[in-house]
């Protein structure tokens, strides 16, 4: 862990060193957290009782959450980054860090903003579920690879193996605990900030009852190349395709940023687009509810 510019990060992040230098607006640079703030502002939240941050990287949006909300709550996969966090947000209150990897694991129904049901399914193998309790966790770190980290399934015994990864039952730090929002059993909720490098779609799934009690804004970002990068777009879900009448995609192509939107969408929502992060290769998506 190294500061820079104000900033703790891993120093083997070389994407977060080249964006500080390139004026990200965190640590010690001028616009310091004033683009965060400014789409937090333009929101105008009428509650700003309970903020998640999904994906926490090194704590931005948390640090920011927390000037804003009462109870900020933020997962982060990797411990290296967590961490950073901790160190980046010891002057703040109200923060409450899991290092666990956040996803969907549990089937239930959504009722959609037109009445529908739709069914949301766990992942299958070969027809039958799969315990989900623990996947295999590598860094990247390279500037092709956007800096962060990405999961692998442990039932993946050949994805497994491919990156050196253990497939036994044995405790191992390539393992992390895996986890869906829904089971926090939150209440509350204003606002959720996500950021999960292409898994987006897996974390919305599994926060589906708390996003139905609870209605919050929905901060995200929906790559199509990080999910190919990380190959969620592939077969890392099983949804019905015929559920509700919406995404009725096949496996392979579930996961884009257009089914992302068609499905906050039908849950009842208006999606905008924020560029203010453009020039940092970040486009954020804004749901607010209807």
């Amino acid at each position: 862990m190294i500061q820079d510019n104000g900033w703790y990060r891993n120093d083997n992040d070389t994407a977060l060193r080249d964006k500080l230098a390139d004026d990200f607006p965190i640590g010690t640079n001028d616009a310091s957290f004033s683009f965060h703030q400014k789409i937090l502002d333009d929101l105008s939240l009428s509650n700003t009782r309970v903020s998640i941050d999904i994906g926490a990287y090194t704590g931005a949006w948390t640090s920011v959450l927390s000037d804003n909300f009462n109870a900020v709550y933020s997962f982060e996969l990797s411990a290296d980054n967590c961490e950073c966090i901790t160190k980046n947000t010891e002057s703040k209150t109200g923060i409450t860090l899991h290092n666990v990897i956040i996803t969907h694991r549990n089937s239930k129904s959504v009722t959609l903003s037109d009445g529908e049901n739709f069914e949301v399914e766990i992942f299958a193998q070969e027809g039958a579920q799969v315990k989900q309790n623990e996947v295999g966790i590598m860094e990247l770190t390279d500037a092709a690879d956007y800096s962060s980290s990405r999961f692998v399934r442990v039932d993946k015994a050949e994805e497994m193996s491919k990156r050196s990864l253990s497939t036994s039952d044995e405790p191992s730090e390539t393992k992390i605990t895996m986890k869906e929002i829904d089971e926090y059993n939150f209440t509350d909720v204003d606002l959720i900030n996500l950021h999960t490098n292409g898994s987006e779609y897996l974390a919305i799934m599994g926060a589906v009852d708390t996003i139905a009690a609870c209605r919050p804004v929905i901060i995200f970002q929906a790559d199509e190349t990080e999910m190919s990068y990380y190959s969620h777009q592939s077969d890392n879900c099983n949804f019905d395709e015929n559920a509700g009448g919406v995404l009725k995609q096949d496996r392979e192509t579930i996961q884009t940023p257009e089914t992302i939107d068609e499905f906050i969408t039908s849950l009842g929502y208006s999606i905008t687009t924020n560029t203010a992060f453009d020039k940092w290769g970040m486009t954020y998506r804004i749901a607010v509810p209807d």
